[in-house]
């Protein structure tokens, strides 16, 4: 009960409900059992599709579409018939001891504990929609009458996605090596006070590779820097420790992926470290604080992409064609063929390699920036810096751009003019970025 009142308090805080909304679900709960916030969409307090949208923000795990594979039996047989009923998840996926569990409410913590309990396995849960939830657990818990008709599978190939699809990913992620040792001596040098330029350097010299990109970067027109940097003493004391650290962790995360035929990794390349570059021209002109991994996060925040090309190439060259010549959104058409986007892929990603929590939320949200609770500037930002380096690509007047974006735009705190001028002097630059 605890629990549940904790998720309630944190939508009476959130401003979705309130308190005496929440006391007349716990009473319903008392007299008649289930759950609190299906009591209080139940009772129409509640909007399911808003309470998705804030568990997506505050839940810190990945948002999933089930409706469109296959689940194992022997998968979905790992929990009682009655559990997943009472509590409304579905287990869909198991690796090792970890199952991965799709929940309406990711945030009930003894719901969790109990599956623990029951499964003896260590639970990674997923958030789903309660209609999606329900429709698998009929589908795959509640025995057919003898007389009903049994209906043929209907719908387009794609939606034949089954565990190749996001259960699939989601173990692929979790399965990924852990990023090289150096990058965990550069982070714990950068974050003891005592440690100096000069001990992080001589770690960061000892992976050549990275030493060498990170001076190119030192060295690049995203930074402006007016005179060549020669070492990687000078170059950390010109970028800072954890920018330092942070430009390193995302070199070298982009490089553990072996290229593709199927993928323009050019094209990739070039627009991530376009955007990482706008990033840096926006965030001297908003009022953002710390500018410490912005170019990183910049580089970062397509990275889901690199994870579904490694596990589908074809499927998602597919994917990239259809989205190029029908000029559709890729976070839509992502989410309708694979029932997951690169976003939350990549923040998958992002959290197995315990990336920094702003990076983690910029890949998550850099399309829907009005998602985004921590440091929301810095998502925006990073979405913003998406847009410019896109719009530069295909020539959009920058006022053009500045008035289809007018929320982000608020939310910066930046004037047309400001965009017209971080336009300009970004397309100065975009021209002498060298591909790292």
């Amino acid at each position: 009960m605890a629990e549940v009142m904790r998720i309630g308090e944190r939508l009476v805080w959130a401003q979705l409900v309130t308190k005496e909304q929440v006391n007349e679900a716990l009473e319903v709960q008392r007299n008649q059992g289930g759950k609190v916030v299906g009591i209080l969409i139940n009772l129409g307090y509640l909007d399911e599709d808003t309470f998705l949208q804030f568990l997506a923000r505050n839940s810190g795990v990945a948002s999933i579409n089930i409706e469109n594979y296959e689940i194992r039996k022997e998968i979905a047989d790992l929990v009682p018939a009655e559990f997943a009923q009472k509590h409304e998840l579905l287990p869909i996926d198991k690796l090792g001891k970890l199952l991965t569990v799709a929940m309406v409410c990711p945030l009930d913590q003894a719901t969790l504990d109990e599956l623990t309990e029951v499964t003896g396995l260590k639970i990674k849960p997923v958030l789903c929609s309660a209609a999606d939830v329900r429709q698998a657990i009929e589908k795959y818990y509640v025995e057919p009458e003898d007389d009903a008709e049994v209906q043929p599978e209907t719908g387009p190939a794609k939606a034949a996605f089954k565990l190749t699809g996001v259960t699939e990913l989601v173990k692929q992620i979790d399965a990924l090596p852990t990023l090289p040792a150096v990058l965990e001596r550069v982070r714990q040098a950068v974050a003891d006070p005592l440690s100096s330029a000069t001990e992080v350097a001589s770690v960061i010299s000892s992976d050549p590779a990275i030493a060498s990109k990170l001076l190119q970067v030192a060295n690049s027109a995203a930074y402006g820097v007016s005179r060549k940097i020669s070492d990687i003493k000078e170059a950390i004391a010109w970028l800072g420790l954890r920018e330092t650290y942070q430009i390193a962790l995302s070199i070298r995360a982009i490089e553990m992926f072996p290229e593709n035929e199927k993928f323009d990794y050019e094209r990739f390349r070039r627009h991530s470290l376009q955007c990482a570059a706008a990033a840096n021209v926006l965030a001297r002109r908003c009022a953002i604080g710390d500018k410490s991994g912005i170019f990183a996060a910049g580089l970062l925040h397509d990275i889901g992409k690199l994870v579904l090309v490694e596990v589908m190439p074809e499927r998602y060259d597919r994917i990239v064609a259809h989205v190029e010549e029908e000029g559709q959104d890729i976070v839509a058409v992502e989410e309708e063929n694979l029932g997951v986007s690169h976003a939350e892929i990549g923040y998958l990603l992002a959290d197995h390699w315990q990336f920094p929590r702003e990076m983690t939320q910029a890949i998550r949200f850099h399309h829907k920036p009005e998602l985004a609770r921590y440091k929301p500037v810095f998502t925006a930002l990073i979405a913003f810096a998406d847009k410019i380096s896109n719009s530069i690509a295909v020539r959009e007047d920058a006022a053009a751009l500045a008035s289809r974006c007018s929320e982000l735009l608020s939310s910066l705190r930046l004037s047309q003019q400001d965009v017209v001028e971080a336009v300009q002097e970004y397309g100065a630059k975009s021209d002498k970025l060298d591909l790292l």
